[in-house]
């Protein structure tokens, strides 16, 4: 590209601070031996080149902030209105209890609609939310998660005893490459967690109502 046609550009006022990525091309000189100046002219997308520069993550990451209150309380949230509770919160999990009509829950954060899968809802649903055939099992004393980041996959979050709870994943978390941070002193009580497999980080503490947006973050290296 001539200098003084740059020039002109931005004197005429075509310079841009935003631009479509996938249908902006970008000027690149390839290379050529056949060429005496040994470069071809040729064209890539923004798009494109963002995607060659940038660098390769060295890890998956899971990231929440934690809440818990109550203790050990199993209730079911049924479709025809004939389980235990009406609703239920962004953030909470939720085991498919039964789905007879093979219903695809993938809009409120389900990875599969098998009886027996656990996931961690992306937002608030009620009765209206539910096929009359599904049944849904959720432990009030769970961990309620605000995630903020998620490239592991499916991970969600049971109720153990009295202050232990876990984060779980079906076989995400890789061993010898899984390291989650979490613990401190949090509302009177400190806590530390236990990665024993490849499915299960246990949170312990001794008491239940003491995580409060508390932060949690995995990170599974590659």
């Amino acid at each position: 590209m001539d200098i003084l046609n740059f020039i002109s550009w931005i004197r005429g006022g075509r310079q841009v601070t935003t631009v479509d990525p996938a249908k902006t091309l970008l000027p690149v000189g390839l290379k050529d031996p056949k060429r005496d100046d040994g470069y071809l002219a040729g064209a890539i997308s923004v798009e494109d080149l963002v995607t060659q520069i940038t660098p390769t993550p060295s890890y998956k990451v899971f990231t929440a902030l934690l809440t818990q209150s109550g203790g050990d309380d199993l209730k079911f949230m049924q479709g025809d209105g004939g389980g235990d509770i009406s609703s239920a919160t962004k953030g909470t999990t939720v085991q498919i209890f039964a789905n007879i009509n093979n219903i695809n829950y993938s809009s409120i954060g389900a990875p599969n609609s098998n009886v027996g899968t656990y996931f961690i809802l992306t937002q608030d649903i009620t009765l209206s939310n539910l096929d009359n055939d599904t049944i849904f099992s959720l432990n009030i004393g769970a961990p309620v998660a605000t995630v903020l980041e998620n490239t592991i996959g499916n991970i969600w979050f049971t109720y153990n005893d009295v202050g232990n709870y876990s984060a779980n994943s079906d076989g995400l978390f890789t061993a010898d490459k899984t390291y989650p941070l979490f613990g401190g002193y949090y509302s009177g009580e400190n806590w530390i967690c236990s990665y024993g497999n490849t499915n299960i980080i246990e949170l312990i503490g001794s008491n239940n109502g003491s995580l409060y947006t508390i932060p949690i973050e995995i990170r599974v290296y590659l």
